[in-house]
């Protein structure tokens, strides 16, 4: 069986110890890249157009509408994309359509919003109408004496706060969910065309309104076209709110005299208020200058940013997170742009995210795991991370104020010196003491306390030895090799761990191993 939406020849295209502490926890996440344009470029031929919505967009009331969405070749969807000779597009708009049926099918329509993917470029439709029930408005005017008093008064008050409070927010939902689905398109969203005319206010209507002019007064006349005024204003102000690449097109204001009652009429009583072929062909020409502009970035070879697996990498080793929009259009600009960054540029941004508050509580938080054996409460994670932050405590002092605590020496060292030092030798030099090593740390400890044993072995040639090779593996991915052990060993006892941690991640292998990590 056929399937009942339209396309135009679719296809997809564009393609734990503390030592370790000084570096957050690996994590992996995706960048995602943008690719070219074909080339040479033939925008007709590269647009994928998605055409969706209710009645307004189907075709609904033409001759030639047909199956169960009374889909036409000539709404005003496919009169845009024969104006502009695009070769691709797939129509899902169908009668009815409500909100919900972006996301769920009606009778043998898709949901609309199945057929977009990060290849769209072009996505036009018209919707809300059916959410508020504008037909239905309608038909209840035709057949009463005066509709005005089931929705509240003169003004329909009732419908105007439903638009406000109830479908407003559906319309935007709907608008947010296209833009998700298809982040790289153009969305147009239009609005409704003028129905009913501004005038007469007085004792007749135009014969040409007839029947309707019969069986709808001028007070149901005027209400109903400030409803329809609202309902196109929240529409457009809905899109404002989503921004981005969603934006309202104004058919209603060209349209005004254009109505059902115009000897120009872009509305007709045969098309059960719905656009004549005329109404198509004007609501498509004023889609056309925003729409070229779908066009033009087909041509528009993408700004690439060479920086990003960088930026990425760095955000996941010092912060232990992907950095957000924000973070990440801020650390483009720190590091050059679309240029490939100066070694000097990446010192200063991986300095930055070394001194953030949010690495210093990484670090803050990893000795409470590893020395504790638990999360720090909210009050100690910030006294130490200020204390870091102010420079009053080294990494290495804190460090050895852990280790030398009441908690850890009942914890894991069992409230027992020899097993405290034991643990002490597992966690920070990766053995077992030897037994002069025990009776010495033993003796410094009994003699001028707990934290007289922990800062040294923490500070020891050995101990720094252990973190610089843990620092290469985490950062680079292999061993320390033995020149670089000789060299850091006594400088991260001098300076601290990031001194070697910013060093290594501003080198050329820490970026190409970025770009492995994060293409």
């Amino acid at each position: 069986m056929a399937k009942r939406y339209d396309t135009g020849g679719r296809r997809h295209r564009r393609g734990g110890s503390i030592a370790l502490s000084v570096v957050a926890v690996l994590t992996t996440l995706a960048v995602t890249s943008t690719s070219a344009a074909a080339a040479p470029c033939d925008p007709p031929a590269e647009i994928d157009y998605v055409i969706m919505g209710d009645s307004y967009s189907s075709g609904y009331g033409l001759t030639d509408a047909s199956g169960d969405c009374n889909r036409s070749p000539n709404n005003f969807g496919r009169r845009l994309r024969n104006s502009l000779g695009i070769a691709r597009y797939t129509d899902v708009s169908c009668s009815g359509a409500r909100t919900t049926h972006w996301t769920s099918a009606q009778g043998s329509n898709p949901a609309q919003t199945s057929v977009l993917n990060s290849a769209t470029d072009l996505v036009t439709f018209s919707i809300g109408g059916n959410d508020l029930g504008f037909t239905d408005i309608l038909t209840n005017c035709a057949t009463s004496a005066n509709c005005t008093g089931d929705y509240g008064g003169a003004t329909m008050p009732t419908l105007l706060t439903r638009i406000a409070n109830e479908v407003g927010p559906k319309i935007e939902t709907a608008m947010r969910q296209v833009a998700q689905k298809a982040p790289n398109a153009q969305v147009l969203v239009v609005g409704y065309p003028d129905i009913l005319p501004a005038g007469p206010t007085n004792w007749t209507w135009s014969a040409a309104c007839l029947p309707t002019s019969g069986v709808i007064s001028n007070a149901e006349r005027n209400a109903l076209r400030g409803v329809q005024k609202r309902l196109n204003d929240e529409i457009a102000a809905r899109a404002a709110t989503v921004g981005g690449r969603v934006r309202y097109v104004d058919v209603y204001t060209p349209s005004i005299g254009h109505d059902l009652c115009a000897s120009d009429n872009w509305i007709g009583l045969t098309q059960l208020y719905h656009p004549t072929p005329k109404g198509h062909q004007e609501i498509a020409a004023r889609l056309v200058p925003a729409a070229r502009a779908a066009l033009d970035q087909a041509c528009t070879p993408p700004v690439t940013w060479p920086n990003d697996p960088y930026i990425a990498a760095g955000y996941a080793d010092f912060i232990d997170r992907a950095p957000t929009t924000g973070e990440r259009t801020a650390a483009r600009t720190q590091l050059g742009g679309n240029r490939a960054a100066t070694k000097a540029q990446r010192s200063q941004f991986v300095t930055g995210l070394a001194n953030s508050d949010e690495y210093l509580g990484t670090v803050v938080n990893r000795m409470y795991r590893d020395t504790l054996g638990r999360e720090g409460d909210p009050g100690g994670v910030a006294y130490w991370t200020e204390r870091l932050r102010s420079g009053r405590s080294t990494v290495a002092e804190v460090a050895g104020q852990f280790y030398a605590s009441g908690e850890y020496f009942r914890g894991f060292g069992g409230g027992d010196l020899n097993r405290w030092i034991g643990d002490l030798y597992q966690k920070l030099l990766h053995r077992t003491p030897d037994p002069a090593g025990l009776a010495h740390w033993r003796g410094r400890a009994t003699r001028s306390g707990r934290n007289a044993g922990s800062l040294p072995l923490f500070q020891s040639n050995e101990s720094a030895r252990s973190r610089v090779s843990a620092l290469y593996v985490a950062l680079l991915g292999r061993p320390a090799d033995a020149a670089g052990l000789e060299h850091w060993a006594p400088r991260v006892v001098a300076k601290g761990d990031v001194v070697l941690a910013v060093d290594l991640a501003t080198s050329a292998e820490y970026v190409r191993r970025a770009a492995l990590r994060f293409p």
